[in-house]
């Protein structure tokens, strides 16, 4: 960082221009001369002095003297990563004379933003602003320069958090695996293990503190604890589906598989009583005649088509005509069959997978809130 330009009046530099030939100002190292002794006062190392010897002052005949200090500092400053990636870090820099009072020198500024000539453009973050505010008091004069950074968060989404988001719902998947196929555990376990290395990535690149946390290591917390629910529940469904045959289900696992078999039952007959009415066609005399909305329309009659004990049945008016079963409804020959555990294990995996789905839903759905408000909290400060 270059530090803006340094001015003061050197008396003892002032001449007459006639005298020197028409010379009106000159450039030389501030080895000789007197330059102030500032120091950055929260540096991390030793205090140095701002400036080196072949380091040039440019005087002029009035006596004003003009110094361009360059020095590379290092600083302590406070870091907020409570809403990383999406995180604005102030640093403050105070530069002061030292062992000089406010009667020796006297610091004052010339605007209130850092000159940012020199300053390159980083991949990682992005100047937002600057701020420059001096203080006094009887015994000592400094100056705070504030820089404010904010992080460009387009890595970190692309190659961590939108990997974590697709691995935690892809381990919800583990519950439409068939249970026959034996490659449920090794799958949870799997993303389990996954989830936990792109926490180790997330922890390493954070700051080493506790006060603040960042919401991301929250959510992860949050996606690890539900993905080894999700491998507990698995072990757990996979210990019913093998359960012994020869033990009568009761109880409350009877009524979870028979309210689900029930609940599929009914929507298996909405579908095929809708596809019947769309497709069945009535034949006569070799003719097909469409019925729409129930009804046979043949030439200007009505013919009306009543459910009778889930076969189908065409009446005319007064006359019945018997046809052939067109399609019975799924799941009247399976309803006097018992409930076996098998039944009970897939009713137990629908079950978690739209447990664990809301829950990975709603944790997200929490952070992505909580992260959009902060950031404009943030910016209009």
């Amino acid at each position: 960082m270059a530090l803006p330009g340094l001015n003061w009046t050197d008396e003892s530099m002032m001449w007459n221009p006639a005298d020197y030939g028409g010379l009106f100002s000159l450039i030389t190292e501030s080895g000789p001369f007197w330059t102030p002794n500032l120091v950055l006062g929260n540096s991390i190392g030793e205090w140095k002095r701002i400036g080196a010897e072949w380091q040039t002052i440019r005087f002029f005949s009035s006596g004003a003297a003009y110094y361009y200090p360059g020095e590379i500092f290092s600083s302590a400053c406070h870091v907020d990563v409570t809403y990383y990636p999406w995180d604005i870090h102030k640093c403050l820099l105070t530069f002061f004379p030292q062992g000089h009072t406010p009667n020796e020198v006297y610091l004052t500024v010339n605007g209130n933003k850092v000159s940012t000539k020199h300053y390159l453009e980083n991949g990682g973050w992005a100047f937002v602003d600057s701020r420059i505010q001096p203080s006094y008091s009887p015994y000592y004069t400094d100056i705070s320069i504030e820089l404010v950074f904010e992080r460009k968060p387009r890595y970190v989404i692309v190659n961590v958090i939108m990997p974590i988001i697709f691995m935690a719902f892809l381990s919800n998947v583990v519950f439409l695996i068939p249970a026959d196929c034996g490659e449920r555990i090794s799958y949870s376990i799997t993303v389990l293990l996954a989830i936990a290395v792109y926490l180790t990535l997330v922890g390493d690149n954070l700051p080493k503190i506790s006060t603040p946390m960042s919401y991301f290591s929250y959510y992860l917390l949050a996606l690890l604890v539900t993905s080894t629910c999700i491998a507990m529940a698995t072990i757990f469904s996979l210990r019913i589906y093998h359960s012994d045959e020869s033990d009568p289900v009761t109880g409350c696992w009877a009524k979870i598989s028979t309210g689900f078999k029930c609940f599929r039952r009914i929507g298996k007959a909405k579908e095929a009583t809708s596809k019947q009415v769309q497709h069945i066609r009535y034949v006569s005399s070799g003719s097909i005649y469409p019925i729409i909305s129930g009804n046979v329309y043949k030439a200007g009659s009505i013919l009306e088509l009543p459910k009778v004990h889930g076969s189908l049945q065409i009446r005319r008016h007064s006359d019945t005509f018997d046809t052939q079963e067109v399609a019975k409804l799924d799941g009247n020959s399976s309803s006097d069959r018992g409930v076996s555990w098998k039944d009970v294990s897939v009713a137990i995996d629908t079950i978690f997978f739209l447990v664990f789905f809301i829950m990975l839903t709603t944790a997200t759905i929490v952070y992505v809130v909580i992260i959009s408000k902060s950031e404009r909290a943030i910016l209009s400060e």
